[in-house]
């Protein structure tokens, strides 16, 4: 339902401890679990998940995602980016009840230092 991908630049201090501290302060009603690469947050009736993934193949994504953003420029820090966040939610939301808790939630990582934000799915910066 919810997709973002946060793209984390060299030197960003993003880190998922960092993330998870941010987000149970943000969000004290919800569970905050943190297994392996991935956090989860939960309620009675949603999940929303924060998974990081580095490596070869995300620079690879990074630079397609940059080579379809409209207006983009060619020494764009997002075409280097090797590390990111994927966020999403798959829980229906049909109501959109929690469309302003994703946003919040993109907003808790825009409060990181080199962070870029995009919706994958179009593709755009957030």
């Amino acid at each position: 339902m919810y997709h973002a991908f946060a793209l984390v630049q060299a030197g960003s201090d993003l880190t998922l401890p960092a993330v998870e501290a941010k987000l149970k302060a943000r969000f004290p009603q919800w569970n905050v679990a943190h297994a392996d690469k991935q956090l989860t947050l939960s309620s009675d009736s949603w999940e929303y998940y924060l998974a990081a993934q580095s490596g070869p193949e995300v620079l690879r994504e990074s630079e397609n995602l940059a080579g379809r953003l409209a207006g983009l420029e060619a020494d764009s820090p997002l075409r280097v980016c090797d590390r990111r966040l994927e966020v999403w939610s798959d829980t229906p939301d049909p109501f959109m009840e929690h469309f302003d808790d994703h946003f919040q939630i993109l907003e808790v990582l825009r409060g990181f230092k080199g962070v870029i934000l995009v919706d994958p799915k179009e593709p755009a910066l957030l």
